[in-house]
């Protein structure tokens, strides 16, 4: 949706409307403060001192057991200090608000349906944006937290007809939202920015208000700053527990547009554990009803059980790729990286233990001719089919790979050379005896010549050395009349 104008009459009603809370001087200035780079902590310090009320909070915060502070902070001073300016911001915006808007007095049942809201986009905001590495989480909290704050401008000054839009959603957000833009062309957060405005706020707090019903614009163009995208999501994230209607549903359409902030389904399942392990303390702070703590806790467990679910199949398919990286896609067979990592492992136990190690070379004899007469199809069928028949004859501690086109090594671990030479004739045979269909052509007779090299034969420095004694003992059965096996010995 393009940017929304509130109409010049809503606006004139806003500023007339004294019902309308307003963010307390003592806020204000902290804000101000806090923009400074200089600020010294004991003029902050002093101009909390100047609310009882709001300095007794910071306290309380400072020693609640979302801090996790381990020794009790006993002065104004040491809060300041300990929580950093951004948190003293937070806290005297969030706060100030809530106190002021309680002292107004606003519709109870409204009240109740927006600070739930509210606190639960606030931590959510949070979280994402710790989640998506971005610095200023706590400027997310209270974007999030004033959001929807324009629900209530709207209610304090539409009276009865504005009522009927919230009664007539049902408690589904994405239904006020339309049904707002419907009846005046606008939707609360466009108010929700212009009170931050009027507030003098950061205009940061303006522009994630504007943009935080992206995701019920037909459009569906989200904005592309990451704070405004946390703020966005969050209030999805809120919808979760708020929502009359599905969770299930509401879940869904949380894990979508969280896919387009970059957070998958293992990210948003730890956001929403940390938004509920982290609303209770919140809410208590604040005075505000974060609802019905069995529901909280039905959706945590429920958050818990599929972080583990997802974790758990992470890292099955981690596992899965990675097999699937040690191995060729045509033979199936281990790939070179794989082979050279386990011939050098193999080689450095071989030498510690003093244990024999022997290697057999393979290559197909005449597959360019193969390739030629019936094509590149046939050759792949030709690869399979020898691969298949070198796993079929060697031993479960052996290991066997593709080492080039039409070129297989057999690693044999504590194999001395006789052996070796014994399961190379046995390869040999097997391929020998068995005709590869190859399609419209008939059966081709495949053969094979091989050679081994042993770390019995000779003293080697290096592993590759090992694999070069034996594809030179293979080209000795190659110049010898292929469908052979020679044995490297020096």
């Amino acid at each position: 949706m393009s940017e929304q104008i509130l109409p010049d009459e809503i606006v004139q009603r806003l500023r007339n409307n004294r019902s309308l809370p307003t963010i307390p001087a003592i806020a204000v200035k902290i804000v101000e403060l806090c923009r400074r780079d200089d600020v010294p902590l004991s003029e902050v310090t002093a101009t909390l001192q100047g609310d009882p009320a709001l300095a007794a909070k910071l306290l309380r915060f400072a020693n609640s057991a979302y801090i996790g502070l381990r020794s009790p902070v006993t002065t104004l001073t040491t809060a300041v200090s300990l929580l950093g300016l951004i948190n003293v911001r937070t806290i005297a915006l969030s706060f100030s608000l809530v106190i002021e808007m309680q002292r107004r007095g606003f519709d109870a049942r409204l009240h109740r349906l927006y600070w739930r809201r509210s606190l639960f986009s606030a931590v959510a905001a949070r979280s994402l944006a710790r989640s998506l590495g971005l610095p200023l989480a706590e400027e997310a909290f209270v974007s999030a937290l004033l959001q929807d704050i324009g629900i209530l401008a709207l209610q304090q000054i539409l009276g009865e007809e504005y009522a009927q839009l919230v009664t007539a959603s049902a408690g589904d957000h994405a239904r006020l939202v339309a049904a707002e833009r419907a009846r005046y062309g606008y939707d609360h957060s466009a108010v929700s920015a212009w009170m931050a405005a009027e507030w003098r706020l950061p205009e940061m707090f303006g522009r994630a208000a504007r943009s935080s019903h992206a995701w019920y614009d037909k459009e569906g163009v989200w904005p592309t700053d990451a704070i405004e995208r946390a703020v966005a999501l969050s209030g999805l994230v809120a919808d979760i527990w708020t929502e009359s209607g599905d969770v299930a549903s509401a879940s869904s359409q949380a894990e979508q547009a969280a896919a387009r902030c970059g957070i998958d389904a293992v990210g948003l399942a730890q956001v929403l554990i940390e938004t509920a392990n982290e609303v209770p303390a919140v809410a208590s702070l604040v005075n505000a009803d974060p609802g019905n703590p069995a529901a909280i806790q039905r959706i945590l467990d429920d958050a818990r059980e599929s972080l583990l679910a997802l974790t758990l199949r992470s890292s099955e398919e981690k596992q899965r790729l990675e097999e699937e990286n040690r191995h060729d896609g045509l033979t199936g067979l281990l790939n070179r990286a794989a082979l050279d990592s386990m011939l050098e492992d193999a080689f450095h136990q071989a030498g510690v233990r003093r244990e024999p190690l022997s290697v057999v070379f393979l290559d197909i004899d005449h597959f360019k001719r193969v390739n030629d007469r019936f094509g590149h199809s046939a050759g792949d069928k030709v690869l399979r089919a020898v691969a298949n028949a070198v796993q079929s004859c060697v031993r479960e501690s052996d290991a066997v790979g593709r080492y080039g086109g039409e070129e297989v090594v057999v690693l044999l671990p504590r194999a001395p050379v006789h052996v070796a030479e014994r399961l190379a004739e046995r390869i040999r045979e097997r391929v020998a005896q068995h005709p590869v269909d190859v399609g419209p052509g008939g059966p081709v007779q495949v053969t094979v010549s091989l050679g081994c090299a042993s770390l019995e034969t000779r003293t080697y420095m290096r592993s590759q050395e090992l694999v070069n004694d034996a594809d030179e003992a293979m080209y000795a059965a190659k110049r010898a009349g292929r469908n052979r096996v020679v044995v490297a010995r020096r």
